[in-house]
């Protein structure tokens, strides 16, 4: 609860439940859903995009006779969505990243005993990454992002002490660990990575002596080679919260995440008290918080989505977000309606990964049969 009323002040509701002022909008925006799975009865969940926008990656999931399946996918527009079957020895599998030119796919295979990260090509099929070296009971790894060329996989993996650490692979040296934050351990997670590689960024566990509750206390981290592991927690936060860094641009000057969970945060290379992407709410009855998932190469376009607990109703309202230069959040769908986009009975739930250009956007919602679906939309350039 502490979290929610910290986030209440945070965020903005009444986005989701009014409208903005009337704009024009040129016809130049499109919208496409990514179609079932084989087998049918699947939810699909996309989790990335090429830079072309011409192969989107994620996974789905669905329930057969009582028991839950999940599947990696790749889907082009040419193909459709096609399956990425699970590791040898393991039951499902799940896509989080792809390279640029849509080549090179990363995720986990997973199994009620545990899961391991692989990396994906059409030559090869799926190919296990293993684990950190000195992990005496291997079980738990997962990729979760990758350089523009497919060379540098970051993610994370059970450590020799049997907590989570983050990792950064490549072909020549293998997995290896990313240090923990100072004081930190038992838990970090890298999310992504530059385009060269360089630069990744993620969350890392820091430990205080008065407060052994460890997910308080994971703090987002950027990390290079020269540098090391560097902490970015807001200073006025440092020993109350938590914060992740879950994207960051090419280039990686700008970096997005969380701060007190799923509160939209930008942090720029200086690392200073990041800017919130929210203002404050006008219900305060209401409790509103929102994800940020991705970002474009040049930092115009954040995507994610924005979930409000109204008083008196019985169901959240959850939407598709998409933040803009320096202008208001805004539901996408209803972005989309000014740009003439018919969704024909379709509710976008949530955006999560934009190409560099910030022109295609992946994402789910709820499809005129209330199924959940994933979907690609492409808008104008941002000005």
């Amino acid at each position: 609860m502490i979290y929610r009323t910290l986030i209440a002040l945070l965020l903005l509701p009444a986005l989701l439940l009014g409208s903005q002022p009337a704009q024009t909008a040129p016809a130049a925006a499109t919208f496409r859903r990514l179609g079932n799975i084989s087998g049918g009865g699947f939810r699909t969940f996309p989790q990335a995009v090429s830079n072309d926008g011409q192969v989107v990656v994620g996974y789905g999931e669905r329930i057969v006779a009582g028991r839950y399946q999940a599947r990696a996918f790749r889907w082009t527009p040419s193909e459709g969505v096609q399956l990425i079957a699970p590791l040898p020895g393991y039951d499902w599998s799940f896509a989080y990243d792809v390279s640029a030119d849509g080549r090179v796919i990363v995720g986990e295979s997973r199994s009620e005993e545990g899961g391991q990260a692989f990396r994906w090509t059409s030559a090869e099929g799926a190919v296990p990454l293993g684990f950190l070296p000195g992990a005496t009971e291997q079980f738990r790894s997962a990729a979760h992002g990758i350089s523009a060329d497919g060379s540098v996989i970051v993610g994370t993996s059970v450590e020799e002490f049997g907590g989570d650490q983050a990792f950064r692979w490549t072909a020549a040296e293998g997995m290896q660990p990313i240090p923990f934050l100072y004081g930190g351990q038992l838990h970090g997670i890298a999310y992504d990575v530059s385009d060269d590689g360089r630069i990744v960024v993620g969350t890392s566990t820091m430990i205080y002596p008065e407060d052994g509750f460890m997910f308080h206390h994971r703090h987002a981290f950027r990390w290079t080679a020269e540098t090391g592991t560097v902490d970015m927690h807001p200073a006025q936060f440092e020993e109350k919260g938590a914060s992740a860094a879950l994207a960051i641009t090419g280039d990686g000057r700008k970096i997005i995440g969380e701060m007190e969970i799923y509160s939209g945060t930008v942090w720029t290379t200086d690392l200073k008290a990041p800017a919130l992407l929210f203002p404050p709410p006008v219900r305060r009855q209401d409790i509103t918080w929102a994800n940020v998932w991705d970002i474009s190469a040049d930092g115009k376009r954040i995507v994610g989505s924005s979930h409000v607990e109204i008083t008196n109703r019985i169901r959240p309202v959850e939407r598709a977000m998409i933040w803009e230069s320096d202008q208001r959040p805004q539901d996408l769908q209803k972005l989309l309606e000014r740009y003439r986009v018919r969704l024909r009975g379709w509710t976008l739930i949530e955006a999560r990964s934009i190409t560099r250009d910030g022109r295609t956007l992946v994402g789910f919602g709820k499809n005129p049969q209330g199924q959940e679906e994933g979907w690609i939309a492409t808008l104008p350039a941002a000005r």
